[in-house]
């Protein structure tokens, strides 16, 4: 029914990353933010876990925060560095149909997978044209297959 689907609209939220802002404000879909969560520089990219884990790349600080579904930070994914599993400028980051955490490293240009509790899987890329090579990588995106 149509109050059904208002209602669930309702409980669906929105993150907007804004870079020049360093926060985070929650959006539901039909009214005003219901969270603002601060202590960012240069938010970028921002996914929901299939646990309801919010993961969101820091680009100014090269982190990859999560939080859980009421907004309380636990805890990281990778850190800072220029080895596989680290980060230099994380950018865009999605869930996958396996809750695995799939992030684009802008500066070291490639994509690498994580579990959701931060535990390195693989990295794919490098600088280039070529297959599997990437130029600033920022943007993702995961089909249902």
């Amino acid at each position: 029914s149509k109050e059904q689907l208002e209602d669930g609209m309702e409980k669906l939220s929105i993150a907007v990353s804004n870079s020049t802002k360093d926060a985070l404000p929650m959006i539901p879909q039909s009214t005003k933010p219901i969270k603002t969560i601060f202590g960012f520089k240069n938010p970028n990219g921002i996914a929901v876990s299939h646990d309801k884990k919010i993961i969101v790349t820091n680009m100014g600080t090269n982190e990859v925060l999560v939080y859980d579904e009421n907004y309380e930070k636990m805890g990281t994914i990778g850190g800072e560095g220029i080895e596989p599993g680290k980060f230099y400028c994380p950018q865009g980051v999605v869930v996958d149909h396996d809750n695995h955490v799939i992030i684009t490293c802008y500066t070291m240009h490639c994509v690498q997978k994580f579990t959701v509790d931060g535990k390195f899987l693989k990295s794919v890329g490098k600088a280039g044209k070529g297959e599997f090579e990437f130029q600033a990588p920022n943007g993702l995106a995961v089909s249902k297959d």
